[in-house]
């Protein structure tokens, strides 16, 4: 059986454009093995790096690590909110516990840099993250990137000993999803792509809310 190599670019590209976020709540066993997430930070590290200069690294979080990760949710939620009510802390340890696998995505900036400004590192950074959630997804498996206030609290920031120039952007929940995906509409490629210099002949949404 012969297959085109067109059908397979095709296929691969309609399989990126479709990716998804699956809440953690939805994600079930099994999660990436061992080789699949080393090959989702393959993916990762090729991501646009200017200069050489790595803007991101990746904690996993042990499975047997669970329950401290419970009491740090908590212990944050409490920095926020001296006043949190049982409810409150009670959800933010539920959250801790959703997914079977989870890893918090770091990202370093280095201010001053001669050669590359921050929001160039920012964007190496998130290109880093975006190839990971897609990668995930062509392996079969659902995730999610989340962030919140509790990843800049002093007790997050120093349970994961961050350097000055770091800061958790956010959790990546991994695992099989539990049914299938919602459908969602996307955008078609004219609401973000104009032309220049004759700008003015694309329905641009920035001109459009002037």
């Amino acid at each position: 059986m012969t297959v085109s190599l067109t059908g397979i670019r095709e296929a691969l590209i309609a399989q990126l454009a479709g990716r998804h976020s699956t809440p953690p709540r939805r994600l079930v066993a099994p999660a990436p093995s061992e080789p699949e997430l080393d090959a989702l930070i393959r993916v990762a590290l090729a991501a646009p790096a200017h200069g050489g200069l790595r803007n991101f690294r990746i904690i996993r979080i042990v499975e047997t690590a669970r329950p401290a990760l419970c009491d740090l949710f908590e212990a944050a939620e409490r920095e926020m909110d001296l006043e949190a009510s049982e409810e409150a802390l009670a959800r933010a340890r539920e959250k801790a516990g959703h997914a079977p696998l989870l890893l918090l995505f770091i990202v370093r900036a280095f201010e001053g840099h001669p050669d590359i400004p921050v929001l160039e590192q920012h964007a190496s950074a998130g290109a880093a993250l975006g190839g990971l959630l897609h990668a995930a997804q062509v392996l079969g498996y659902g995730a999610m990137a989340v962030s919140g206030h509790k990843l800049s609290t002093s007790v997050f920031r120093s349970a994961f000993a961050l350097d000055p120039h770091e800061q958790a952007l956010c959790f990546v929940a991994l695992g099989t999803p539990s049914g299938p995906a919602r459908s969602k509409v996307r955008e078609a490629p004219e609401t973000v792509l104009s032309l220049w210099p004759a700008a003015a002949s694309v329905n641009h949404p920035a001109e459009k809310n002037a």
